[in-house]
């Protein structure tokens, strides 16, 4: 049975579009994408033509594949047997590492199961020893980069009738688990075992119990026998754990019908047998499978940036690179989740908020992948800085023209222990700073010779240390005009033991504010006091 053109779409919206534009937030998500199929001599149908235009908008969109759960890829698709081959057309928008799984019930050939060059054999079993001499048989394959719009398989010899299916799903660890036989490195959760085909007539068809190593294994039933109402042969597929399956095809080509179910299994260990009920009593055979789920890996980080932060600082979008990131990756902060933004499987970015750097400290960053697999990577530190304090520009002062001073500095802790200085001036107190003239780098600075009068500079002091800066308040250097017209009076002779009055020049220049000072000495040029 397919689905209609609109389901297809909203597959595709459901286990593409919505996993990345909620970021990954569910716990299962669909690993998809799409990819162009062709085949000499196939037709190029408006169906086709309208998924193919999606498809190009969903990569140039979304470029990134997310992690998944196991879920079904497509629709199941379904021929018809006639003769010895059978063309099976690939479930749509097939993925590379997808496993494909097909069910075949010939009759004609009770000894000779299909064969398909790289598809590999789970078992084959004879349903019905006479009459048609009906023959089961299922077999997978790990999809490629890229896949034909179908396959041919083999048939045995006498085959003339039968019916085929396949389905495919993605988020498979498709080198992780078993192989047919139970070796390592194949997709299978547990070793497959074989068809059971007791060649009795019954109503309900049974596939032997496995048991699953992992949580969220796909349990799949597939089952075959002979005739069967077309689109109604089985019912009521179930196992005892996970439960009810639900039901991906329904298939009668002809004179065999076949079928199969799946669910996702929660837990580990035996499904009880698998059964679903048939529509008459028949001879049937049927298998229970099981997919080992892709997990996810674990993330390690190897930078992150900014590295320092000054306490009290704004929030700010934290940069972290390193590898194993997955869309639904969580970036925390001293073990808290933060908004994260999936950039590709090296780098992530994640929002910090001030109260995450409100005060000094070192808290750890760290990314987290969830379940299947994932875990947290280790830790990489977000240095914070405490503020700096006890930074000033000195004092004011008021010099005289063609003079220099020094402005002494506080001193400053806080930061990261170690500082730089920066004094700048400018004729403004608020604006137009620029760097001061000279050695402008010390903690102290000393003014250049300024030598024009009547004019105010101020000079301000910046700090940096670490990730802290803080720029003191500016200080005003005023620089006042020479005095002019300052005399001591006129010389002078008096008799002795009387007095005389000396009366000085009239002074200008300096601030306009003026103190004195007289002094006398025997010697015209030292001694004064």
């Amino acid at each position: 049975m397919h689905q209609p053109f609109f389901q297809n779409i909203w597959d595709m919206k459901k286990t593409y579009l919505l996993p990345r534009l909620f970021n990954g937030s569910k716990a299962a998500l669909y690993q998809t994408g799409c990819k162009e199929t062709g085949c000499p001599g196939k037709g190029f149908s408006f169906r086709t033509g309208i998924l193919a235009i999606l498809c190009v908008l969903v990569n140039l969109i979304f470029t990134n594949t997310a992690e998944a759960a196991i879920a079904q890829r497509g629709s199941a698709t379904t021929a018809s047997i006639t003769g010895t081959s059978v063309n099976v057309n690939v479930p749509s928008n097939i993925q590379q590492n997808d496993v494909m799984i097909i069910n075949i019930e010939q009759g004609g050939n009770t000894t000779t199961d299909p064969t398909c060059t790289n598809w590999h054999l789970i078992s084959g079993a004879v349903v019905d020893a006479g009459g048609k001499s009906r023959r089961m048989a299922v077999l997978y394959k790990i999809a490629d980069a890229s896949e034909p719009t179908y396959y041919t398989f083999t048939l045995g010899s006498g085959v003339s009738e039968g019916s085929a299916a396949m389905i495919a799903f993605s988020g498979v660890d498709q080198a992780g688990g078993f192989l047919v036989g139970g070796s390592a490195g194949g997709p299978f959760d547990v070793a497959p075992g074989a068809i059971n085909a007791p060649q009795t007539a019954t109503t309900t068809a049974t596939a032997n119990a496995i048991s699953t190593a992992h949580a969220n294994a796909a349990v799949i039933m597939l089952a075959g026998m002979m005739d069967g109402t077309a689109g109604a042969a089985y019912s009521s597929w179930s196992t005892t754990t996970p439960g009810a399956l639900t039901e991906l095809y329904d298939y009668n080509g002809g004179a065999e019908s076949i079928g199969a179910a799946w669910a996702t299994d929660g837990s580990t260990g035996t499904t009880g047998n698998g059964t679903v009920t048939i529509d008459a009593s028949k001879k049937w055979g049927a298998i229970l499978l099981a997919l080992k789920p892709l997990s996810n890996p674990v993330p390690a980080i190897t930078s992150i940036s900014p590295t320092t932060k000054c306490a009290g600082d704004a929030g700010f979008t934290l940069t972290v690179n390193g590898s194993n990131f997955i869309a639904s990756s969580v970036v925390r902060i001293g073990g808290s989740d933060r908004t994260t933004t999936f950039v590709n499987s090296g780098q992530l970015t994640a929002t910090i908020n001030a109260s995450d750097i409100a005060s000094s400290g070192t808290p750890a960053i760290t990314v987290f992948n969830p379940t299947p697999g994932g875990g947290t990577s280790g830790s990489s530190t977000l240095t914070v800085n405490p503020v700096i304090t006890g930074n000033t520009s000195g004092s004011a002062v008021s010099i005289c023209t063609g003079t220099a001073t020094t402005l002494t500095g506080g001193t400053v802790s806080g930061g990261s222990g170690s500082y730089t200085y920066l004094w700048e001036s400018s004729a403004s107190s608020s604006s137009g700073f620029t760097t001061a003239t000279g050695a402008s780098t010390n903690a102290s600075y000393t003014t250049p010779t300024l030598a024009t009068s009547s004019t105010q500079v101020y000079f301000r002091r910046t700090v940096t240390s670490g990730a802290c800066t803080n720029v003191a308040t500016a200080v005003l250097v005023t620089v006042n005009p020479v005095i002019t017209g300052n005399t001591s009076g006129s010389a002078v002779s008096i008799c002795t033991g009387t007095s005389t009055t000396l009366t000085g020049g009239t002074v200008s220049g300096g601030s306009g504010s003026y103190t004195y000072l007289w002094e006398s000495s025997s010697s015209s040029s030292s001694g004064f006091t």
